[in-house]
């Protein structure tokens, strides 16, 4: 919700927000329970990772995934994994060497054929057919995140 509020504005998300209330939405406890919602035949759809909803195929839920798109074609969100090094960290060669294995392709692959991630970080984004990403400013989304979170709960929580 955070990048929508960058990409549409706040007023925007918040009517977005409004509207989704209006249409009965729910706001569940975390990606995995709207998985076992829907896999359960309690909704017919809802928002969540990708690596939710391959986790609950190999349980051997009836579920699929598509790639969240906008009405404006904005595309979807790729969170990709990531890793930092404390600024000052006692231990800071260690740690880049921990963050250079973990930055490796070896490790993308496992990633990969785990489901966890769905593509390459290092692939190009028109790579994988029928997938458009989100033009997403990281930095601005973070900023936005305690106002969306705010709005999110707030209205669909009814406390508006």
């Amino acid at each position: 919700m955070a990048a929508l509020f960058v990409l549409w504005g706040p007023e925007h998300a918040e009517k977005f927000l409004r509207e989704l209330k209006a249409n009965d939405v729910r706001l569940l406890g975390g990606n995995s329970e709207v998985v076992k919602q829907i896999a359960v035949g309690n909704f017919k759809a809802g928002l969540t990772d990708n690596d939710d909803v391959d986790a609950m195929i190999r349980e051997g839920g009836k579920l699929s995934g598509v790639p969240a798109d906008t009405r404006d074609h904005a595309g979807a969100l790729a969170l990709p994994c990531t890793v930092g090094l404390i600024a000052g960290a006692k231990h800071s060669a260690e740690a880049k060497q921990l963050i250079d294995y973990l930055l490796s392709v070896d490790v993308e692959n496992q990633l990969l054929a785990a489901h966890f991630a769905t593509r390459s970080v290092r692939a190009q984004p028109t790579s994988q057919p029928g997938l458009s990403l989100m033009k997403a400013d990281y930095g601005q989304i973070a900023k936005m995140l305690p106002r969306a979170v705010d709005a999110c709960r707030r209205i669909l929580e009814g406390r508006e």
